[in-house]
């Protein structure tokens, strides 16, 4: 039996006539009562581990008839009949773990998801002290044999299942469960197309269609997106000053192009799935890479919620104390204030992302404070956790605690003429006031509204002057009429009054009403006046509010834009013009700086590591022959990121630096193009 001795944990007793015969004896049983074994075996009754060896192989022996069957009701009634014999100490505690193990080796895949269901009801069953010691080694052992056979994309809902098994069964402090030292899952790598030259397109910028609202995905926005991942997967490569640029560089371009690409309420499968109730059917165990999926994706609400939450993820890990980092991975203050900057930037653009964006968001960050403390709890060496047990008497040295008895507690709130109700928001409420039924009449708690405030749009719509007709006025509102029925029942002195004429229909009872209290009360037959004389400047008002908010809004199809024309060149503080560079003169100072490019760089503000990170480790640099760049490629790409990332990327601070360098050839060429 090489199957069954596999999965054993324990070599197997020789197969003798006894174990077949225990085999035979279940044929007959239903597996209903455990006691039956007793009545059968006899020798059992004495509980020696021999005989327990020989019901412990029965089991195993029978099994081996009912698999061929596949009835899943059958195995779990067949499990459960091997767990009550263990109770009666008539089998061994790890004998229903064995079996399970012998049943997953032998089924499906889609047979055994439909009996795990067995193994995660009886979680609590499993934690108890019989079994618990002896079978923990055991369930994770057949736990992980059936996730070597499960695939994470095909069979990510089974894959989850196991795992949240095994979260409930195995306590919080057990070690094997916790990764202590922090590691990242590193090989969890997004492979995405890297044909194109990052050089060649970091000066492009984003581009909006403005008028279908899309953006044009080129190769720069693509690369520099999909690149993030490597960074979220190995957030300590964020410590490298290279790196460091890189992802502040990229992050900036992604945020950026989020920013101008709003998303409506009716985008993306979030609203899909409020409106056809599917939002349990995401399942997305990897996401495609494609440069052709990338404008849908970053069109699809959830993706971009993703994404974003990304962003906070790593922030809270790269600002929070991690016993686990080395004392080196420490941040600058600038790196922090960036940090926070874009930290505001990323929380804003998830609360503008529909659906319900703010309360997204709110459930973001309430998680990222669980996690917070979390990473407390780590930072202690994961100390276990044990539930309070609060003690109601606490008796030390003999003595009680110094509580009070509950008659003297009475006794005190009797003496102050006050109810003690056994809860103290209770005791606090029944003692708001000496006498309650006084403190129900108070005006405080008059709710009702008036006569005049209540009918005051219902009369104005009466007067035939107002030229509205019958369907539009508020009297034929059902609800509107049934609370104004209630209220006139209780102020106004002709609602009980007898008539003859009958009342065909509710709206006309009320305008019969409404009329007789505005001959009694010329003060409200008369608020049409007051109101005519009052709206003008409102009216007024409002139309300067209108027209101030169509200035500040779009109509549909247009679109505002506060930024400068593209033909308007930047001003300086004293109001001077600045030109700024174009590509052709970028080309023409990078052939003529070509051996002095570092002093350039230096006079930038660069540091030392920087102009060699421009030289050696930037992203693309080489060509598949591996090739040194040349001095002419770092200085073309020194001063390309210097044009986009300076405050000043101007033609006349760049001659200015060149002037105080002694550059003549360079600046001349600067100048005359």
């Amino acid at each position: 039996m090489p199957l069954l001795a596999s999965s054993c944990s324990r070599p197997l007793p020789l197969l003798s006539a006894s174990g077949s015969a225990t085999a035979m004896l279940f044929k007959s049983s239903n597996f209903e009562d455990a006691n039956e074994i007793i009545s059968k075996i006899p020798a059992v009754a004495s509980k020696d581990n021999d005989c327990k060896s020989i019901i412990d192989q029965g089991f195993r022996e029978y099994l081996l008839q009912l698999i061929p069957v596949w009835d899943v009701q059958r195995l779990k009634k067949y499990v459960q009949y091997n767990i009550d014999s263990c109770r009666l100490e008539l089998s061994s505690p790890n004998t229903p773990v064995i079996l399970l193990s012998d049943i997953f080796d032998m089924s499906t895949l889609e047979f055994c998801e439909n009996l795990f269901s067995f193994v995660e009801l009886n979680v609590f069953m499993w934690k108890e002290d019989l079994f618990f010691a002896i079978c923990k080694n055991h369930l994770l052992r057949m736990c992980n044999d059936l996730l070597r056979r499960l695939s994470r994309s095909q069979n990510t809902v089974f894959c989850g299942r196991i795992l949240l098994f095994l979260a409930q069964f195995f306590p919080f402090s057990e070690r094997s469960g916790l990764n202590i030292i922090s590691e990242f899952n590193v090989e969890n790598i997004t492979d995405f197309s890297n044909d194109g030259d990052l050089d060649s397109l970091a000066e492009e910028e984003m581009v909006v269609d403005e008028s279908d609202k899309k953006i044009k995905v080129d190769f720069s926005l693509y690369s520099k997106f999909w690149y993030l991942q490597n960074f979220f997967r190995c957030p300590n490569d964020l410590y490298i000053n290279q790196k460091w640029i890189m992802f502040t560089s990229y992050s900036k371009f992604i945020l950026s192009t989020l920013q101008h690409y709003k998303l409506s309420d009716s985008s993306g499968t979030a609203y899909i799935a409020t409106l056809t109730g599917d939002s349990d059917r995401r399942y997305f165990a990897k996401f495609l890479t494609s440069q052709k999926l990338l404008e849908l994706q970053l069109s699809d609400s959830n993706f971009r919620r993703y994404v974003l939450v990304q962003f906070l993820i790593l922030f809270q890990y790269l600002t929070l104390p991690v016993k686990s980092k080395p004392d080196s991975y420490t941040l600058k203050p600038e790196q922090m204030d960036w940090i926070k900057m874009y930290k505001d930037v990323v929380s804003e653009l998830i609360k503008e992302t529909p659906p319900d964006g703010k309360e997204f968001l709110k459930t973001v960050e309430k998680i990222l404070t669980r996690e917070e403390r979390w990473n407390e709890w780590k930072n202690k060496s994961c100390p276990e956790v044990k539930k309070p047990n609060p003690a109601i008497m606490d008796f030390q040295n003999g003595q009680r605690s110094k509580e009070p008895y509950l008659g003297d507690v009475l006794k005190e709130y009797h003496n102050q003429k006050k109810y003690f109700m056994g809860n103290t928001r209770l005791t606090k409420l029944w003692n708001h006031r000496p006498n309650n039924l006084d403190a129900c009449r108070s005006k405080e708690r008059h709710f009702l509204p008036s006569l005049d405030s209540y009918f005051e749009e219902a009369i104005m719509q009466s007067d035939p002057a107002a030229m509205i007709e019958a369907q539009y006025k508020k009297v034929n509102e059902i609800d509107y009429a049934w609370k104004g029925l209630r209220l006139l029942s209780q102020k106004c002195p002709y609602f009980f009054a007898q008539s003859n004429n009958p009342i065909h229909k509710m709206s006309d009872f009320l305008e019969n009403m409404l009329n007789k209290l505005s001959k009694d009360k010329p003060t409200v037959a008369g608020l049409t006046e007051e109101k005519s004389k009052v709206d003008p400047p409102e009216n007024e008002s409002q139309e300067t509010q209108t027209v101030i908010i169509n200035t500040d809004t779009a109509e549909e199809g247009e679109v505002v834009n506060e930024e400068p024309q593209i033909n308007s060149e930047p001003m300086d503080e004293d109001g001077e013009q600045r030109t700024p560079l174009t590509k052709d003169q970028l080309d023409r100072v990078s052939e003529a700086i070509t051996s002095d490019w570092q002093k350039l760089g230096l006079k930038m503000g660069y540091q030392k590591d920087e102009i060699d990170f421009f030289a050696n480790e930037r992203v693309g640099r080489c060509d598949e022959n591996k090739e040194k760049p040349t001095d002419q490629q770092n200085a073309r790409y020194m001063l390309q990121i210097w044009s986009e990332d300076d405050d000043d990327p101007s033609v006349e601070n760049l001659s200015s630096m060149l002037e105080s360098l002694g550059m003549l050839e360079a600046l001349k060429l600067l100048k005359s193009t």
